[in-house]
């Protein structure tokens, strides 16, 4: 997958997608969406049911992108303990999973690109002035935003060859008390194959459940616990990934930073440093203490960026 490359040796990639168009509706709106992202019906099959509240569905098999629609519209709420029913227009739902990212951005450079008579090509949206990753991904994402609205946007960061931080060395450090953190909590989880052989590290910051949680994992164990089944050539080299996994507003709020023409490296680091830190314990309070000399390489002088917002 390209991605944004970091004078520190980091990787930055989108890894998740999802998004709302309530006012698109039924089949005929799924492809709109289809068309938005600049595909055609025939890169689509129609599948047996729905999810996620939606009866119907739409997948590309290649990839995985879902479209959604003819979501449920008897609802239920309760008033003083009373169940009282309403109708919600759940519109069309999109889910663009990290595979399946380079691809959707092919097709959409492509459905709003036009050659001009000196050969080149112009973009209908803005021009692409960065990279094509960043710039084309910045398009797509102010287009999303003027149909509808983000419901899920994850970030990943990759340290390939696992220059920082491995693992365990994180798991002490998190033992240690050795960061501080806006998060409430973090737990670890490992995994093992039959016979006790390693097939996944985890480490969670946050809930999944609430708009924004971190998960550094072993991607090299990820990976080829999956080519094992798949017989592919497995990876040699160790590889942590951190990925941010970004909801509801916090999803919109970091791709505003992207559509105002923030890199994606500034709003990954910046992001990640605002919620957590690690330090080293050279002071009575950890306020005090100094960063980590590691940990200061990683973020590489990105300053923080806030995704929280005062309720009016």
């Amino acid at each position: 997958m390209p991605n944004e490359v970091q004078k520190n040796g980091l990787r930055i990639c989108a890894d998740w997608i999802s998004f709302t168009i309530p006012s698109w509706e039924g089949s005929t709106g799924a492809l709109m969406a289809m068309s938005l992202l600049g595909y055609s019906h025939t890169d689509f099959q129609r599948m047996p049911r729905g999810a996620q509240g939606y009866k119907s569905m739409f997948r590309q098999s290649l990839y995985g992108i879902s479209i959604l629609f003819d979501g449920k519209k008897d609802m239920t709420k309760y008033i003083d303990n009373t169940a009282q029913f309403y109708s919600k227009d759940m519109g069309i739902h999109v889910n663009i999973p990290g595979k399946a990212i380079h691809d959707c951005l092919l097709h959409f450079s492509r459905k709003h690109s036009s050659v001009t008579p000196f050969g080149s090509v112009a973009y209908e949206v803005d021009s692409f002035d960065v990279s094509f990753y960043s710039s084309v991904l910045r398009d797509l994402l102010r287009k999303i935003q003027e149909k509808g609205h983000l419901t899920r946007f994850d970030i990943a960061i990759d340290d390939i060859g696992a220059n920082y931080y491995s693992l365990p060395a994180l798991d002490k450090k998190l033992a240690n008390n050795e960061y501080v953190s806006k998060f409430r909590g973090h737990e670890s989880k490992i995994s093992y194959h039959t016979g006790n052989e390693l097939k996944g590290y985890n480490i969670y910051l946050g809930s999944r459940h609430s708009d924004i949680m971190l998960r550094v994992y072993d991607k090299q164990l990820e990976q080829n616990s999956r080519r094992v089944e798949d017989s592919d050539a497995l990876i040699e080299y160790p590889w942590t990934r951190w990925e941010l996994e970004l909801k509801d507003d916090y999803a919109s709020r970091a791709a505003k930073f992207l559509v105002d023409g923030e890199l994606l490296n500034t709003v990954a680091c910046g992001i990640l440093s605002n919620y957590v830190r690690f330090i080293t314990l050279d002071a009575t309070r950890k306020g005090n203490c100094s960063l980590d000399s590691v940990w200061e390489s990683f973020i590489d002088g990105v300053s923080k960026l806030s995704l929280y917002k005062a309720p009016a």
